[in-house]
């Protein structure tokens, strides 16, 4: 890719994609105005303008406002996508404190979780076009909609997402642990980072100010880091936050 902006974003994806399942992530988010941090799935080619479906489902921090994530399913198809954007408060804040996001994804609904407690369950509608498989990502970026984000303000750059850990489960139904649909597959404690499993975006899109680069994720003292610098400014040289969680076996 042939870097054309003046700062550098960051995307984490699974190489592999998934039929429904069950997906959790424990982080800290990234969050100054101008800016997105977010756990999302995502079809890959859902961008592609050929007709294709899209289809994403979202956990977005909005750099204006971290007290709150943006939910979201998109479905449709590139240049007609149709949304859904619901807001949920985080507290603490979702850049002051590490929370366990979750994701579920069946057949019948997509649900969300903040540490453990459900605050949105969509059924039927759009679900029922989420069809096909999605992978898990992770992505920091700063859009141009300051009407979405608020104005973007550079001097609050670099800017890092933290994750913990990540969960990843099957969709199982009545087969997981005490009867529940979701059987785990794995856990990455992100010790040192796994090629096999994560690649790293190096790319860009419309309405995004950054390019994606794979300079900025980095496997820290147990802990992925994303970041948000100005171009030539790729690195983490911060101080490492504790989660008082202890990390999942």
């Amino acid at each position: 890719m042939v870097s054309m902006k003046d700062f550098s974003g960051a995307e984490l994806y699974t190489l592999e994609e998934y039929q429904y399942g069950k997906f959790e992530a424990r982080m800290k988010m990234a969050a100054a105005s101008g800016t997105v941090s977010s756990m999302f799935l995502y079809q890959n080619g859902s961008e592609i303008a050929d007709g294709r479906p899209w289809v994403e489902v979202d956990i977005e921090v909005l750099g204006k406002s971290p007290g709150s994530f943006q939910s979201n399913i998109i479905t449709g198809k590139a240049g007609a996508q149709k949304t859904s954007e619901k807001h949920h408060a985080v507290s603490p804040a979702a850049d002051q404190a590490f929370h366990t996001y979750g994701l579920e994804w069946t057949p019948n609904y997509v649900r969300w979780t903040v540490d453990g407690q459900e605050v949105r369950k969509t059924e039927g509608g759009q679900v029922s076009n989420l069809t096909g498989t999605q992978g898990l990502r992770f992505n920091l970026w700063s859009s141009e909609s300051a009407a979405w984000v608020g104005q973007f303000d550079e001097s609050k750059l670099p800017l890092f997402q933290f994750i913990n850990w990540v969960k990843v489960y099957k969709y199982t139904p009545g087969q997981g642990e005490g009867g529940s649909d979701f059987t785990l597959d794995w856990t990455d404690n992100f010790d040192t980072f796994d090629g096999s499993r994560w690649g790293k975006g190096d790319y860009t899109f419309d309405g995004n100010r950054v390019d994606l680069t794979d300079k900025n994720i980095y496997s820290r003292d147990g802990m992925l880091i994303l970041a948000l610098t100005r171009k030539g400014q790729e690195s983490f040289n911060g101080q490492v936050p504790r989660d008082d969680e202890p990390a999942p076996l």
